[in-house]
């Protein structure tokens, strides 16, 4: 036993160098070569503001105006590197480069962990490795030092610290460190919310039965992402879905209150679930229309109260359509996975009893864990309202109202589908999306690529992948309880959903941490399923280990020789393209020169003795953003 813990234990210490060498190995990369890491200037954003604030120049890129477009986690943490800035430009930006490894091998490490608690650990292993060395994965989330990475981070240690937080002895502080990994995952990314809600609904009931508490995360994640997709369906996208989804707030805020009360009025909520009936279902469609007519009654009542000047009436009928699918789907697919393990615990209790016997419990869970992520959330939203003068970032709300516009030069808000829900090449499952584009491009008749292979093969995939859920349906209660798998996935699809749903445009890949992330723990799944069905560790677990192993370090292999690739140590001597374009622009104007620019991030910080005025909106002022809405 000591052997296998060591042995383990070996290959954390070795991931986590192998991860920091690399980007020691980058960081130290002659200056071309280094600063092809900064792919994308948006990092330079968060740079020129920390260097301002560093040295006494305030929360401002171009000296004149304050500005929030940026996510304060990652700020506070460029802000003492850049003081750096002073001595070598390109010193602070190295140091960055090595903090992004040290959070990157801390994710992957905790990913690992993770998913040991349920798997074997050559999968925790496996998946470990792909996540720290896919590249797509690298290129999106480590890469270019931005807020992601540190958003990766804080998500798979606050999951980690709710799965594990019922196996460990109580202790009244855990929940609050736990609310204080919430409030710092929502700083790093301050669109981790959604997701960082519905884990901390998930943690506080957990003293219900698994059942229970799956269909109640499940239905308020249904009801934010049914309350965006119906104001999507009514009005689309455009000038028209920002003049008409002033109440879209209200509707969801109205449906989270009285949606889960008609359940429960209803019957609908019990710890073990209930066989599908005409009665039962009968029972599902009265308490959605009843909530519908209760909130829809509201709605109107509010624009009669002028509370907003518009209201599309067919939403609540759209609303009303989009909750009862999601509900019987989400109690039928829950029952069939979990029910079983709620009728073997014996508990025929009902929600009130439970609720009776354990609020004190739920209560001080609920207060320990919401009352740390209040404080943090708020006191930034606080700062934010008195410095800049709105509580959010300006930067988001100006690709907002990019989407009103005629013709965007950043791009039009989301149309298609399968873009919709997330599946596209910048969209939340990135990974999947290029995993069919790359075998399509494998498989092919003459010079084409063979679509209708790729869908016989997913077809037959997906078929197997039924026959293994099948085949394990007992494992599958503990994976969804000890993975909080309801809770991340609705908070998933709340965070596309508020993105596709709206009129947003120019989303980045960066955005999709948590989906990149889930992508990981779903292929763990897999791999974990293909283990117990098809390799048979109890009977000889070497064969196992050699194909996952071989994965692993054929992914690292791949991995190192890009990085190899795209950051050669030939190029001594040279210089890059963001020092000589700002020495050209240098040249070219008057030392005090004013200078306006659309994506200005890498010559606001290399260009010396100019200030350069951010033209697009995303780190300037709300003033400036008012001012570009008035044309």
């Amino acid at each position: 036993m000591w052997k296998i813990k060591f042995s383990w234990r070996i290959f954390e210490i070795a991931l986590g160098l192998v991860i920091l060498l690399i980007h020691l190995y980058i960081a130290f990369a002659p200056p071309a070569s280094m600063l092809n890491w900064y792919s994308n200037d948006d990092a330079f954003y968060y740079f020129k503001v920390a260097q301002n604030i560093a040295t006494g120049h305030g929360v401002t890129f171009d000296g004149i105006n304050v500005t929030n477009g940026f996510h304060p986690l990652w700020m506070l943490v460029c802000i003492p590197v850049l003081l750096f800035v002073q001595f070598d430009l390109t010193m602070p930006l190295r140091i960055l480069i090595v903090i992004t490894g040290l959070l990157s091998a801390g994710t992957a490490l905790l990913l690992f962990h993770f998913l040991k608690r349920i798997m074997s650990p050559v999968t925790a292993a496996c998946a470990a490795v792909l996540g720290a060395s896919t590249w797509l994965i690298h290129s999106s989330i480590v890469q270019n030092s931005l807020e992601s990475n540190i958003s990766a981070f804080y998500i798979i240690l606050l999951l980690f610290l709710v799965v594990t937080e019922r196996e460990k002895k109580p202790s009244s502080s855990q929940p609050v460190a736990i609310g204080l990994a919430a409030g710092l995952t929502v700083l790093a990314r301050l669109d981790n919310i959604y997701l960082v809600m519905l884990v901390g609904v998930w943690m506080i009931l957990d003293v219900f039965p698994l059942y229970l508490r799956t269909v109640i995360v499940s239905d308020f994640g249904i009801i934010f992402c049914a309350g965006l997709l119906s104001y999507f369906i009514r009005i689309g996208v455009g000038s028209l879905y920002i003049a008409n989804s002033a109440s879209l707030p209200w509707l969801v805020v109205l449906n989270f209150i009285i949606t889960p009360l008609s359940l429960l009025l209803f019957g609908l909520n019990k710890p073990s679930g209930e066989a599908f009936s005409l009665k039962y279902l009968e029972r599902i469609f009265l308490a959605l229309s009843l909530s519908s007519i209760v909130s829809g009654g509201i709605l109107i009542v509010l624009q009669k109260l002028s509370v907003y000047a518009a209201f599309p009436r067919l939403v609540i009928i759209i609303n009303w359509a989009l909750l009862l699918a999601g509900v019987l789907l989400s109690r039928a697919l829950t029952r069939w996975t979990i029910v079983e393990k709620a009728h073997s615990s014996g508990d025929e209790a009902t929600i009130w009893m439970l609720i009776k016997s354990n609020w004190k419990q739920i209560f001080r869970r609920a207060f320990s864990y919401f009352t740390p992520l209040a404080v943090l959330l708020g006191a930034y939203m606080a700062w934010s309202q008195l410095t800049v003068g709105t509580p959010m970032p300006v930067s988001g709300q100006v690709k907002q109202w990019w989407g009103s516009l005629p013709n965007p030069v950043y791009g039009k808000p989301v149309q298609s589908g399968p873009a919709l829900l997330g599946f596209s090449e910048r969209g939340g499952w990135a990974l999947l999306v290029s995993a069919m584009k790359n075998l399509q491009g494998i498989i092919k008749v003459g010079n084409e690529p063979a679509s209708w292979w790729v869908i016989v093969i997913y077809a037959v995939v997906g078929t197997g992948l039924g026959f293994l859920v099948i085949k394990n349906r007992e494992w599958i209660p503990g994976v969804v309880n000890r993975l909080a798998l309801p809770a991340w996935f609705w908070g998933i699809y709340a965070h596309i959903f508020y993105y596709t749903n709206t009129s947003y445009v120019h989303m980045r890949p960066w955005y999709w941490s948590a989906e990149m992330l889930f992508s990981m723990v779903m292929l763990a799944i897999l791999f974990e399923f293909l283990w117990k069905v098809s390799l048979r560790p109890e009977r000889n677990q070497w064969p196992g280990i050699a194909i996952l192993v071989l994965i692993g370090l054929s992914s690292l292999a791949l991995f190192m020789r890009t990085i190899w690739q795209r950051f050669p140590y030939a190029s001594a001597g040279e210089d890059h393209e963001y020092i000589t374009d700002a020495r050209q622009l240098e040249s070219l104007t008057e030392p005090g020169s004013l200078i306006g620019m659309t994506g200005s991030g890498a010559d606001g910080y290399f260009v010396a003795g100019r200030t350069i005025v951010n033209l697009d909106g995303l780190v300037n002022s709300l003033e400036y953003f008012h001012l570009l809405q008035t044309g």
